[in-house]
């Protein structure tokens, strides 16, 4: 899980140069905050999820799962038009799933 977590962060500036959309040396740590500004309200949303009796914290854990791979598989679809906020979306949800394993 960690390793999803993190790698989608710090992979973002290398997919980026690779497809095209930043040169090599432009490739810094501006591109991280979206991603970053996506995070923020997932650990409000994840508190609220696994408080929720409906949810709880096993059904939050596998509605993250869900989402996080239908966003992931999106955004191998839709790399050229919409990367950074699908993988800022598939941020989110890994962040929402992380929360519940914590």
């Amino acid at each position: 899980m960690n390793f999803v977590y993190n790698g989608l962060l710090f992979m973002i500036p290398y997919t980026l140069a690779k497809m095209g959309q930043t040169k090599p040396e432009d490739t810094n740590i501006s591109s991280l905050y979206l991603p970053v500004l996506f995070e923020m309200p997932s650990y409000v949303v994840s508190y609220f999820m696994i408080d929720w009796k409906m949810f709880g914290r096993k059904k939050t854990g596998v509605l993250g799962f869900f989402l996080t791979a239908f966003f992931m598989i999106l955004t191998v679809l839709f790399k050229d038009n919409y990367f950074i906020i699908l993988s800022s979306i598939t941020r989110f949800f890994v962040n929402v799933v992380y929360m519940t394993v914590i």
